[in-house]
């Protein structure tokens, strides 16, 4: 696999912009946006871990932010 299929920045941003636009959400299922800042830093910090598991479940790092951005509506 490339270094492209590792590649989790979409993801992250994806969970960024969630926390930007939907705050209160981001609150109710996580306690504080501090609690989901941790989570994002954990994804950054095991992220070739975390694709891995993606690609595994989802056949792509796309399909699993794709997955995720539509689970969050």
């Amino acid at each position: 696999m490339s270094f492209k299929e590792f590649d989790l920045s979409d993801y992250i941003h994806a969970l960024e912009d969630f926390k930007s636009n939907q705050a209160e959400e981001v609150i109710r299922h996580w306690g504080s946006v501090e609690n989901f800042d941790m989570f994002i830093q954990k994804i950054k910090d095991d992220e070739s871990e975390v694709a891995k598991l993606a690609i595994k479940q989802f056949g792509s790092v796309e399909k699993y932010t794709e997955a995720m951005k539509y689970n969050r509506q």
